[in-house]
This record gives C-alpha cells, structure tokens and sequence, in this order.
C-alpha cells in the first residue's frame, strides 16, 4: 500500500457513513467539475484506502500535512481541509469540497502555476479521472477530510491545459 500504517480514528457523532460522504464528496466535485467543462471524476476504492490510512494517521498524529507517498508507483494529488468542532457539528462533503473550491477567488487562468489556489484547481483539475476520500476525528474533536486524486494535478507548467474559468 503506502508508507504508513495506523489503527482507524474514531468517527464523528452524527456523520454520515463513508460510504455516503464519499458519494457526497464526489457529486460536490463533479458538479463543480462541470461548471469548469471538464470530466467528472470516479471514486477508486485503492485511493479511498490511502486516502482513510491518510487521514487516520493525521488524526493519530495531530500533526497536519500532505502524504509524501506514492500509490502503486505513481504520483498521485492531495487535498486536506480540517474543521474543529465543540459541539459535535458534522463535516459534509459538500462543505469541504467547498472549502477548497473558494479558492477560485484567487486563481489566475494565465498563469503556468498557483498561488493560494492548489486546492480550488486539483478539484478541477481536467487530467484527474479518479478521487479517493478518508474522514477521521482526533482526540480534540478535529476533523480531518483528505481527499487523493489520480492522475495529480498542480503540475507546473499544464495549468492552463487543464484549469478552465467556470462557464
């Protein structure tokens, strides 16, 4: 698999299944992928894996970052987004995939690399086919959502090859 292993976080009171927050995830990309004229993207059950171990591990550790790994060989792209709740509030799809997409504000569509908008344009990114998604809480109610995106975006260079303004 990857290079980490950890024991599953606990979910989240009130959560929807994975299962559900996956289908979630993905709608909210796809339908955002479309205003953007690009593919809708598929869920992968090898990068919904990764994506879990990922997320588990960043609830174990508390400490937030990217993964450095690789799946089966290749490169592959990441979004994390983290919300801390007192009261139990839930983390849904649709919010954290938002989350990224507000970033839209600050992309430039001439520009051959991004500046505070990496996570708006993996979201849309055109050559990205397949998503995986993970959730995990940590012991201080934080949830972590990470979502892992074959192939990766971001590639300097192919920017405007694959980030279009919305039509």
């Amino acid at each position: 698999m990857g290079c980490f292993k950890s024991k599953p976080a606990k979910s989240a009171k009130g959560e929807t299944s994975i299962k559900d927050f996956r289908n979630q995830t993905l709608k909210a990309h796809n339908e955002r992928r479309k205003k953007h004229g690009v593919p809708a993207l598929k869920l992968s059950s090898d990068l919904n894996n990764y994506a879990q171990q990922w997320a588990d591990n960043l609830a174990k550790t508390g400490n937030i970052k990217h993964s450095d790994c690789t799946l089966k060989g290749a490169k592959i792209g990441e979004n994390i987004a983290s919300k801390w709740s007192s009261d139990g509030a839930v983390y849904t799809g649709e919010e954290v995939t938002e989350q990224w997409y507000r970033e839209i504000s600050k992309h430039n569509y001439s520009a051959e690399s991004s500046t505070g908008s990496g996570h708006f344009t993996q979201v849309v990114w055109k050559e990205s086919k397949q998503l995986g998604v993970g959730r995990a809480k940590d012991s201080t109610g934080k949830l972590i959502v990470v979502a892992s995106y074959r192939p990766p975006g971001n590639v300097i260079g192919t920017f405007t090859k694959n980030v279009f303004p919305p039509k």
